[in-house]
């Protein structure tokens, strides 16, 4: 074979192999927690870490694994100003065109695509919030969104993609005499009017989208202030958004009992909840067309107890082979899908030092 064309097979054959920036990159399950002004990796398998290099990561700061676990969106916070920067785990160094600065406590909140090629984050200033979008690869910056001028503020917060990453749902505050009016809008990521789903006054939204990016199912923990502190209203529980017509659906009617833990099954034909030690199954079928208000749920008592103090349920690595949690005293410890034998990994000061699983 001539020479020219083992370089060409060989050049084909690092095309077809070579990992996609777009994919989760295979590796050992690892873990990410901040401490003492430093990111560590953690073997969770091993035990052992390492501080990430030309990292530095003040208590103020808030780091986010990209989906495909390369990239880490840092939002970093100085004394004067505010920083949205992009750390590449396999360089071990920041991305140049990937750098957005902001007067203090202005970047409030930023959030990856689907495929890690994109960041949506806000910016607030006095008046009003804005939503911009930041491509990965070459720094461009566009606007989609602007809330209205308000003389006593006005701001943009969490942003939610969908699945294919062709939309984002996101909130916007008003704020009135008194506290503020939330609103979550859905908007097309190339643009266009944002459309209007919900705004109560100190609504509080945790949307979670089905699969197939046409359904939202949201808890509006809708709240007032009364005497010494907050009280729930009578307009929360679990409520389904149809996405592609904004209409939605009432699932449960409990104002003051809380539900949790809100999912889709695989097929997005039935949806899931917790509240108060049951899980809680309903068909979409049953809440669209029940005229009479009267959700037939499915109900169990929780089968699984875990044999430890925690602060949430452990959270399960990527291949399901390992779970993370933390003691009362903030310890991270990792332990097999059985629970035995848990490895302290390391301890944190604060519950959001531990950042999690890399995807």
């Amino acid at each position: 074979m001539p020479h020219y064309s083992k370089l060409l097979l060989a050049f084909l054959l690092l095309i077809i192999v070579a990992p996609s920036p777009t994919k989760a990159q295979e590796h050992p399950p690892q873990l990410l927690y901040r401490k003492d002004d430093l990111l560590y990796l953690a073997d969770a398998a091993t035990g052992e870490t390492s501080s990430l290099p030309n990292v530095k990561a003040n208590g103020f700061s808030r780091w986010f694994w990209s989906p495909n676990g390369r990239y880490l969106l840092g939002l970093l916070r100085e004394r004067g100003y505010s920083a949205l920067r992009v750390y590449d785990i396999e360089q071990e160094q920041y991305l140049n065109d990937a750098y957005i600065e902001a007067p203090a406590y202005a970047l409030n909140s930023a959030t990856w695509s689907p495929d890690s090629q994109m960041i949506s984050y806000s910016i607030n200033n006095q008046f009003y919030g804005e939503l911009w979008l930041l491509e990965l690869n070459t720094g461009e910056r566009s606007l989609l969104y602007r809330s209205p001028k308000s003389d006593i503020g006005s701001a943009v917060y969490g942003q939610w993609w969908s699945p294919s990453g062709s939309q984002l749902l996101f909130e916007d505050s008003q704020q009135i005499i008194g506290g503020s009016i939330n609103n979550l809008r859905l908007i097309n990521r190339f643009g266009g009017e944002a459309i209007y789903l919900h705004g109560e006054y100190y609504a509080f939204y945790d949307p979670v989208w089905s699969s197939d990016g046409n359904w939202i199912l949201l808890t509006l923990y809708d709240t007032y202030f009364a005497g010494y502190g907050f009280k729930s209203s009578e307009r929360g529980d679990v409520y389904v958004y149809n996405a592609k017509e904004a209409k939605s659906y009432r699932v449960t009617y409990t104002p003051y009992i809380p539900e949790n833990q809100l999912s889709w099954s695989p097929d997005n034909r039935e949806i899931q909840f917790t509240s108060q030690n049951r899980v809680y199954t309903v068909a979409l079928e049953n809440i669209l067309n029940d005229a009479s208000l009267e959700i037939p749920m499915r109900s169990e008592y929780f089968s699984q107890t875990f044999p430890f103090a925690h602060y949430e349920f452990p959270t399960p690595s990527p291949d399901r082979s390992l779970f993370l949690y933390l003691d009362k005293r903030f310890n991270i410890f990792v332990t097999d899908t059985n629970f035995c034998c848990p490895r302290r990994i390391d301890r944190v000061a604060i519950l959001a030092d531990l950042i999690g699983w890399r995807p």
